[in-house]
Protein backbone atom coordinates (compact mmCIF):
# COMPACT_ATOMS: atom_id res chain seq x y z
CA UNK A 1 0.00 0.00 0.00
CA UNK A 2 1.32 3.22 -0.78
CA UNK A 3 1.44 6.26 1.76
CA UNK A 4 1.14 9.66 -0.03
CA UNK A 5 2.66 13.10 2.28
CA UNK A 6 1.16 16.25 1.90
CA UNK A 7 3.95 18.52 1.03
CA UNK A 8 3.51 22.70 1.74
CA UNK A 9 5.94 24.74 -0.38
CA UNK A 10 7.97 26.96 1.54
CA UNK A 11 9.88 29.10 -1.49
CA UNK A 12 9.92 28.55 -5.07
CA UNK A 13 12.61 28.89 -7.03
CA UNK A 14 14.05 27.97 -10.37
CA UNK A 15 16.88 25.62 -11.02
CA UNK A 16 19.35 24.98 -13.50
CA UNK A 17 20.22 21.29 -14.18
CA UNK A 18 23.64 21.53 -12.05
CA UNK A 19 21.43 22.95 -9.07
CA UNK A 20 19.34 20.44 -9.45
CA UNK A 21 21.93 17.83 -9.74
CA UNK A 22 23.17 18.87 -6.32
CA UNK A 23 19.79 18.86 -4.73
CA UNK A 24 19.40 15.46 -6.12
CA UNK A 25 22.63 13.67 -4.98
CA UNK A 26 22.02 15.17 -1.52
CA UNK A 27 18.74 13.70 -1.64
CA UNK A 28 20.13 10.50 -2.78
CA UNK A 29 22.63 10.15 -0.16
CA UNK A 30 20.26 10.69 2.52
CA UNK A 31 17.33 8.29 1.44
CA UNK A 32 20.30 5.17 0.85
CA UNK A 33 21.70 6.63 4.47
CA UNK A 34 17.86 6.22 6.05
CA UNK A 35 16.68 3.60 3.86
CA UNK A 36 19.49 1.54 2.98
CA UNK A 37 18.49 1.56 -1.23
CA UNK A 38 17.93 4.05 -3.34
CA UNK A 39 14.87 5.15 -5.46
CA UNK A 40 14.85 3.80 -9.35
CA UNK A 41 13.31 7.10 -9.94
CA UNK A 42 15.67 9.42 -8.20
CA UNK A 43 18.81 7.37 -9.84
CA UNK A 44 17.59 8.14 -13.44
CA UNK A 45 17.08 11.94 -12.54
CA UNK A 46 20.58 11.50 -11.38
CA UNK A 47 21.78 9.66 -14.77
CA UNK A 48 19.94 12.58 -16.38
CA UNK A 49 21.20 15.71 -14.58
CA UNK A 50 24.50 14.22 -14.85
CA UNK A 51 24.74 14.02 -18.14
CA UNK A 52 22.46 17.30 -19.37
CA UNK A 53 24.53 19.42 -16.96
CA UNK A 54 26.96 21.56 -18.75
CA UNK A 55 28.32 24.30 -16.43
CA UNK A 56 30.78 23.25 -13.83
CA UNK A 57 29.25 23.52 -10.22
CA UNK A 58 31.90 25.53 -9.22
CA UNK A 59 31.11 27.81 -12.12
CA UNK A 60 27.14 27.82 -11.74
CA UNK A 61 26.26 31.00 -9.29
CA UNK A 62 29.05 33.59 -11.10
CA UNK A 63 27.36 32.54 -14.68
CA UNK A 64 23.80 32.87 -12.93
CA UNK A 65 24.73 35.80 -11.25
CA UNK A 66 26.20 37.52 -14.09
CA UNK A 67 22.99 36.82 -16.11
CA UNK A 68 20.90 38.22 -13.26
CA UNK A 69 22.76 41.84 -13.46
CA UNK A 70 21.57 41.74 -17.04
CA UNK A 71 18.19 41.94 -15.97
CA UNK A 72 16.96 38.79 -17.91
CA UNK A 73 13.94 36.87 -16.27
CA UNK A 74 14.53 33.74 -14.26
CA UNK A 75 13.02 31.45 -16.81
CA UNK A 76 15.52 32.98 -19.29
CA UNK A 77 18.53 32.49 -17.12
CA UNK A 78 17.58 29.02 -16.26
CA UNK A 79 17.25 28.15 -19.93
CA UNK A 80 20.48 29.77 -21.24
CA UNK A 81 21.91 27.53 -18.49
CA UNK A 82 20.38 24.38 -19.49
CA UNK A 83 20.63 24.88 -23.08
CA UNK A 84 23.96 26.65 -23.84
CA UNK A 85 23.96 28.51 -26.69
CA UNK A 86 26.39 28.59 -28.72
CA UNK A 87 25.17 31.63 -30.65
CA UNK A 88 22.97 34.46 -31.29
CA UNK A 89 20.15 32.83 -32.88
CA UNK A 90 19.91 29.66 -30.86
CA UNK A 91 19.23 32.46 -28.04
CA UNK A 92 16.96 34.51 -29.56
CA UNK A 93 14.66 31.30 -29.66
CA UNK A 94 15.76 31.24 -25.96
CA UNK A 95 14.69 35.02 -24.79
CA UNK A 96 11.45 35.24 -26.94
CA UNK A 97 10.07 34.72 -23.29
CA UNK A 98 11.50 38.43 -22.48
CA UNK A 99 9.16 39.90 -24.68
CA UNK A 100 11.13 42.84 -25.41
CA UNK A 101 13.84 43.14 -28.89
CA UNK A 102 17.30 42.24 -28.25
CA UNK A 103 20.12 44.33 -29.42
CA UNK A 104 22.66 42.31 -31.34
CA UNK A 105 25.08 43.62 -28.81
CA UNK A 106 23.20 42.22 -25.74
CA UNK A 107 23.32 39.14 -27.10
CA UNK A 108 26.82 38.79 -27.72
CA UNK A 109 27.19 39.79 -23.80
CA UNK A 110 24.89 36.65 -23.06
CA UNK A 111 26.72 34.37 -25.30
CA UNK A 112 30.23 35.74 -23.97
CA UNK A 113 28.89 35.04 -20.88
CA UNK A 114 28.95 31.67 -20.87
CA UNK A 115 30.90 30.20 -23.90
CA UNK A 116 33.85 30.20 -20.97
CA UNK A 117 31.76 28.18 -18.63
CA UNK A 118 29.86 25.56 -20.86
CA UNK A 119 30.85 22.29 -21.85
CA UNK A 120 29.75 19.84 -24.18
Amino acid sequence: MSVFTKLKAEEVKLLSNPETLEYVEKYIERIKSETGSTPPLALRVLEYLRKFSKIPRDRVSEVRSNLEKLGLKEESIIMIMNICPKNTDDLKTILQVEEKILEQEFLEKIISIIKDHCSE
